[in-house]
């Protein structure tokens, strides 16, 4: 029975626009004969488990509609035709909206066609949104499901007056605060009545990342996110990195 034949039986096959194979659960697999393969997530496992290798993608396509069953892939096909119906919608909205509110810098060289897109790794918002700076000062708006959707926040934040981004670096701590331990930041923290929040992260602080240097080194850097994300530096520790986005919410950056 062919995947157009097994559609017509409540088996749907979910398409995914602007994917390679153009269906869900189906991935490109390295073998010449059967080069594509179908997966499904296992809420057991926590993993995505193979459902088989097959030639062609409608076949792969069919497998995963199976796995899922009749009533969950018209669901889930139902599901996909509504995002892609509101994608083009927002495709729409960005080629009427007037220059002054949606000024898309359209770069055909890029991968993704436009400029401050680029792509990730990301199945399910695979584009990613940036405004102008540095490799390090970077501010990223968020991830999509479309070029023109990260195109078209892009170009709203530009719009709103975010057209540049500050390059240089700053500190919301002095030299002789940094070189304190991490108990003397706490106490520090706690005369100036600041709270460093904790979190149950690898940092053990909210919006402190932990990065593992060569030769054993560890830093911790400070960042907000305010509808885009804001580094605040790196630190020697994580009680140093709290202190420093404690301080900034409390408005010390104007002094910085």
């Amino acid at each position: 029975m062919t995947a157009t034949a097994q559609e017509t039986q409540d088996i749907l096959l979910i398409r995914a626009p602007g994917t390679i194979t153009g269906y869900k659960g189906v991935r490109k697999n390295s073998s010449t004969t059967h080069p594509f393969k179908s997966e499904a997530w296992s809420k057991e496992r926590r993993a995505y488990v193979s459902l088989g290798v097959w030639s062609t993608a409608e076949e792969a396509a069919l497998a995963y509609a199976h796995h899922l069953g009749p009533d969950a892939s018209v669901t889930k096909a139902a599901h996909v035709n509504a995002k892609e119906e509101a994608r083009k919608a927002c495709a729409a909205e960005m080629r009427n909206s007037s220059e002054a509110a949606f000024a898309v810098e359209s770069q055909r060289c890029t991968k993704t066609g436009y400029t401050g897109v680029s792509r990730t790794k990301s199945r399910s918002k695979p584009y990613r949104a940036a405004l102008p700076g540095g490799r390090t000062t970077r501010q990223y708006l968020g991830s999509f499901a479309s070029a023109e959707e990260a195109a078209l926040a892009r170009a709203t934040a530009l719009s709103m007056g975010m057209a540049s981004i500050p390059t240089e670096r700053f500190s919301l701590l002095s030299r002789e605060e940094q070189n304190m331990s991490a108990a003397e930041v706490e106490q520090l923290a706690e005369s100036e009545g600041l709270q460093l929040i904790k979190a149950t992260t690898k940092s053990g602080f909210k919006n402190v990342v932990r990065h593992n240097l060569k030769e054993g080194r560890v830093t911790f850097e400070a960042f907000i996110q305010c509808g885009v994300s804001k580094k605040l530096g790196r630190y020697a520790t994580a009680q140093h990195a709290a202190l420093a986005i404690a301080r900034y919410c409390r408005g010390d950056s104007a002094a910085a």
